[in-house]
């Protein structure tokens, strides 16, 4: 092989392995930066996912002390916290809101998806009152010892999750039991879309 190598409209070269596209280099126009404060006084939290509601008021942060918290997307106020005293007993790994509804859904290596009604925490954005936020999950959908790596609701009562080797699907209207399992991966499922009215094929790390 000889150096530097093309390879189609790439250039590798051997000292920086570089790689030159056959366009313009993209600049980066302008940067938004934030920190969010950790659960624990001293102890940071990292962000490990985070969703913004349907009007784009409401803006859910999975951090990495098993917490979810609840920010004013305009100002990033910090309303308050989901759970007591967190909203999973462990990792929280994907959060998504339902379309057109204030319900989010958090995913959790705890083997459960909980679902937060968000409606009084919206309503009262833009008055400094952050009572709305819940002490309890509205409903708590569980996937039994297996850790669940994402999670998506469709725009009816549908809502599907990705565990370490399945997809799973449930029925909101009666959470105590799933629609139905698929066992059809070796490894995690990493993400469950939908696309409306049909939920599309996951996304895997099956590699």
């Amino acid at each position: 092989m000889q150096w530097p190598f093309q390879f189609g409209c790439y250039t590798l070269r051997p000292v920086s392995y570089e790689m030159a596209f056959c366009h313009p280099p993209l600049s980066l126009r302008s940067t938004a930066i934030n920190s969010f404060s950790g659960s624990a006084e001293g102890n940071p939290s990292y962000v490990l996912d985070l969703a913004s509601d349907p009007s784009q008021r409401l803006l859910a942060v999975a951090g990495s002390e098993f917490d979810i918290s609840l920010y004013d997307r305009a100002s990033l106020k910090r309303l308050g916290t989901l759970g007591a005293p967190t909203a999973h007993s462990d990792r929280v790994n994907e959060v998504t809101f339902r379309p057109g509804s204030t319900t989010l859904y958090s995913a959790s290596s705890d083997g459960t998806i909980n679902g937060w009604d968000c409606r009084a925490v919206t309503a009262g954005l833009g008055g400094g009152g952050s009572s709305g936020v819940s002490s309890a999950p509205s409903l708590s959908l569980k996937c039994g010892k297996d850790e669940v790596w994402s999670v998506s609701a469709g725009e009816g009562d549908l809502v599907a999750a990705g565990t370490q080797t399945a997809v799973v699907i449930w029925d909101v209207r009666s959470a105590n039991k799933a629609l139905c399992r698929w066992e059809v991966h070796t490894d995690a499922v990493s993400q469950v879309p939908f696309s409306s009215p049909l939920f599309l094929p996951p996304s895997v790390n099956d590699f």
